[in-house]
């Protein structure tokens, strides 16, 4: 499914792979356990036309948490993603367009 960076949640999910893919970067995560189920919600999140990707935290235990997650729009074809985790900060700049799988 197609989405823009704006309109999916990446707070309290936690990192659990990132891989890169050319000019891609693919971003599984998995959320906290709702209420009643009985597994972690896994997405996929693909984002494109990636042009930096930063990663600034320290050595924690454990997968990271996006606790925060900020948006700046650099042109129409380019916003930079700051992510902040429970182990420090993750930005990327890519296309507004986000490509979402469940997994």
């Amino acid at each position: 499914m197609r989405a823009t960076v704006s309109n999916i949640k990446l707070e309290g999910a936690r990192i659990v792979r990132v891989t890169e893919d050319r000019h891609r970067m693919v971003f599984d995560v998995s959320y906290p356990i709702p209420e009643g189920g009985s597994d972690f919600p896994r997405r996929r999140f693909i984002f494109q036309l990636c042009r930096r990707y930063l990663v600034d935290e320290g050595r924690g235990a454990g997968e990271p948490v996006i606790q925060r997650v900020e948006i700046s729009e650099i042109d129409p074809h380019l916003v930079t993603i700051r992510m902040h985790t429970d182990h420090g900060v993750r930005e990327l700049t890519c296309s507004p367009n986000v490509l979402e799988e469940g997994a």
